[in-house]
């Protein structure tokens, strides 16, 4: 369930929450639809206190935000990635798809994540090199 606003942002509104996200933005900046990759647990805090993000909030079959920053909360070098909607669209949100994590994995990292998170659409870990899961 996506929390939706029962109105479109304002220009001031998508402006703070581009400032927020903005470094993270991968593609469709400026767009209805910006994905963004390599989000820290700090910037996911301030898009929930900003309102941008709904710890409720997941995508399809996903755990939710509050979950994901929950997860992060334990291993802080786990970044997020999904997209944000905006624009002239009454469903405005950003929306977080899955984590990941470049580097060499503890065993208490990959361990959480086999037994945690094995079940997404795309599940890659490698422990000399990081891992990626993302649910579509």
């Amino acid at each position: 369930m996506t929390k939706k606003f029962d109105r479109v942002l304002t220009e001031k509104e998508l402006e703070n929450r581009r400032e927020i996200l903005g470094k993270f933005i991968a593609s469709g900046m400026g767009t209805e639809y910006e994905s963004y990759m390599g989000v820290d647990l700090k910037t996911l805090k301030k898009l929930k206190e900003e309102g941008f993000l709904d710890p409720k909030d997941f995508q399809n079959d996903a755990p939710t935000a509050g979950e994901f920053m929950e997860f992060m909360e334990r291993f802080p070098e786990v970044r997020a990635h999904g997209y944000a909607i905006g624009g002239k669209r009454y469903d405005s949100r950003v929306t977080i798809e899955g984590l990941h994590y470049e580097g060499i994995m503890s065993n208490e990292l990959i361990g959480v994540l086999i037994n945690e998170l094995r079940e997404a659409d795309e599940f890659e870990l490698d422990p000399e090199k990081g891992f990626r899961v993302w649910w579509d």
